[in-house]
């Protein structure tokens, strides 16, 4: 459909004239395709919006204007700045001004900030889609997996060499106390005696207890030392001690 367009203002000075074409502003339904050609012998800089309009100059020197759809009522605006001479041969309403090429080119600047900034969140949005499951992804694969293998500290994987803490010095490394020897230390000395071959600890046959017999005299250590001079002057008949049966701790208390 072709419609009369009627003369438009136009804003001018030495350098420049302005022309502000508003082709819809007002339209329903939508348009389905937009296709627009500019005379470009007089142009000298042309802006389009919608800026999503794609402009193309033409072996012919004009300006080739197409667009997909156009929404209902979106303003479709061709804003051009002109060899002056073009005021001889459109029948329109000249205005005299100054500094027109700067008015506009500031115009046409905050006409595109929305549409750049537009295009910049939909550049983050897409590279945000991408790279969100990346990132996830190496945080599991940094945090969240389960490892393979796991090596404990030296700390609580160390375990010193039987020979290098006897068992009374154990005791107490438990019992909290450096200097409370109480009978566990005791027992455990003597069990360690025994598979050292320098006490014999024989149960009796009808489990009533057991005879601490001393096979050898003399121990380096001190402590130990002193438990086998315990059981010798304790002991009778060469040094063999029967000391009274242990019993469970409800037993005792009983």
């Amino acid at each position: 459909m072709h419609r009369p367009c009627p003369s438009p203002p136009l804003q001018y000075d030495d350098e420049y004239a302005h022309l502000n074409l508003k082709l819809a502003a007002t339209h329903i339904p939508p348009y389905r395709s937009v296709d627009i050609t500019i005379p470009g012998e007089y142009v000298k800089e042309i802006w389009v919006r919608p800026s999503s309009f794609e402009t193309v100059m033409t072996d012919g020197g004009a300006y080739h204007i197409t667009g997909g759809t156009a929404g209902e009522d979106v303003l479709i605006e061709i804003e051009m700045l002109l060899d002056p001479a073009y005021l001889e041969v459109i029948d329109g309403f000249p205005e005299k001004t100054t500094a027109v090429g700067q008015k506009a080119e500031t115009a046409a600047l905050f006409y595109s900030i929305p549409a750049l900034f537009s295009s910049l969140m939909l550049l983050l949005g897409r590279i945000g889609v991408i790279a969100a499951p990346l990132f996830l992804i190496a945080i599991f694969l940094r945090h969240g997996r389960e490892k393979q293998t796991v090596i404990p500290p030296e700390h609580i994987s160390f375990v010193p060499d039987p020979p290098s803490l006897s068992p009374w010095q154990v005791n107490l490394l438990f019992k909290g106390d450096a200097v409370d020897f109480d009978e566990n230390g005791f027992y455990a000395t003597i069990l360690d005696l025994h598979r050292r071959g320098i006490l014999r600890v024989t149960e009796h046959d009808d489990a009533s207890g057991v005879d601490i017999q001393v096979i050898k005299n003399v121990s380096a250590d001190t402590y130990e030392q002193r438990v086998i001079n315990f059981v010798s002057n304790a002991g009778t008949g060469g040094g063999c001690l029967t000391p009274v049966p242990l019993l469970p701790p409800q037993s005792r208390e009983e």
